[in-house]
């Protein structure tokens, strides 16, 4: 009977030893886990912060070429020509 007792503790023991070790493995995985996350948002921030500053100078870029096509569609129409203007249109419209 006493042996019986020892036994039962010994295997409540065990299954106690096993199920703590799970908890930490557990909860290291979940550590990993929460630090790999906060890691992949930092970097999902800045890649966005890098692709709207990139974006914001694209926007600009077009309104610039925007205004240029304007320009030249205006020169078209009215019949004006780069002599007229004594301008070298290849360098105007490359913007050197």
């Amino acid at each position: 009977m006493v042996y019986s007792k020892c036994l039962d503790a010994s295997r409540n023991y065990e299954k106690f030893e096993q199920k703590e070790l799970r908890r930490i493995r557990n909860n290291n995985a979940a550590r990993r886990s929460r630090q790999a996350r906060r890691a992949k948002e930092t970097k999902n921030r800045t890649r966005m912060a890098a692709l709207e500053q990139e974006n914001g100078a694209l926007r600009a870029q077009i309104d610039v070429l925007k205004r240029e096509l304007e320009h030249v569609h205006l020169l078209i129409i009215f019949g004006i020509g780069c002599k007229d203007l004594k301008l070298n249109c290849q360098k105007q419209i490359r913007g050197k």
